[in-house]
């Protein structure tokens, strides 16, 4: 792995500048020293993809549903890498995560949920803990309903029944969504020769982001097509600011972005 955004780390005193700093570097960040690379090795720039101003920027609820989708099961997938004393560690996190998940006061579904809430957390053990193949589309079909009421959910935790309808019918475009970024996850970064999964830090109790840190590194996968310096700055912003408040950041002096969509990373180093 490549280290990709550096800053200097003994500025930061406190995390909420930790995160701001970083937000605020991403302003500086130049197009020349941005480099990507493809399975670890070096490849062309992928910027000027697009023109400034004329790219499609993903990011519908599908895709976010996608997106955490693949984020639980990517940090399940991480923690059962890390051998049976790290798995017996989490799970008290991870089901922490998963009766905290999806809360509402509808009474039509609450019942329901708490249902689809302990099958959940006994798929999640039984494939952390078990020897047993488990595959994806097993783990998302018990993680799928959380995450449908969870993006469904209005502020006041009343459920909109539109967007519940709308995931429910997309569903099998949203599995294989999160099969292919689960897979590019690993592809891209996570199955390099030199990763070592004991070195992966994230926070279980929100498995529904995508962040990470590895060693020093704040490692941030992307849905965007952020071909130009402009989109990829706004990329990292928005990638920041969406991650956990519980996640460490103050150790971290580079970033890692993922494209999820592209299976491959970028680097930008700042001096």
């Amino acid at each position: 792995m490549h280290a990709i955004f550096s800053f200097s780390a003994c500025d930061i005193l406190f995390y909420v500048m930790d995160k701001l700093t970083i937000i605020q570097t991403a302003d500086v960040i130049q197009e020349e020293n941005v480099r990507f690379y493809v399975g670890g090795k070096e490849a062309e720039s992928r910027f000027n993809y697009a023109k400034e101003g004329e790219e499609k920027i993903q990011g519908g609820i599908e895709i976010q549903a996608a997106c955490a989708l693949y984020s639980i099961l990517t940090n399940a997938i991480i923690v059962k890498a890390k051998g049976m004393q790290a798995c017996n560690d989490a799970l008290p996190q991870i089901r922490g995560f998963i009766n905290n998940y999806a809360d509402t006061n509808d009474g039509d579904i609450k019942s329901n949920l708490e249902t689809e809430k302990r099958k959940a957390c006994l798929t999640l053990e039984n494939f952390i803990l078990s020897k047993e193949k488990m595959t994806m589309a097993e783990i998302l079909a018990r993680l799928f309903p959380l995450t449908v009421v969870n993006l469904s959910l209005s502020d006041k935790g009343s459920l909109d029944r539109k967007t519940f309808q709308t995931l429910n019918k997309k569903k099998e475009i949203i599995f294989n969504q999160a099969i292919l970024f689960s897979r590019c996850i690993f592809r891209s970064l996570l199955s390099l020769p030199d990763i070592d999964s004991s070195k992966i830090r994230s926070d279980l109790s929100a498995m529904d982001k995508p962040q990470f840190t590895y060693e020093n590194r704040l490692i941030l996968p992307i849905y965007e097509d952020a071909f130009t310096i402009t989109s990829f700055r706004e990329a990292i912003k928005k990638a920041v600011s969406s991650a956990s408040n519980r996640l460490s950041l103050g150790d971290c002096d580079d970033i890692v972005v993922v494209y999820l969509l592209r299976d491959f990373t970028a680097e930008v180093s700042l001096y």
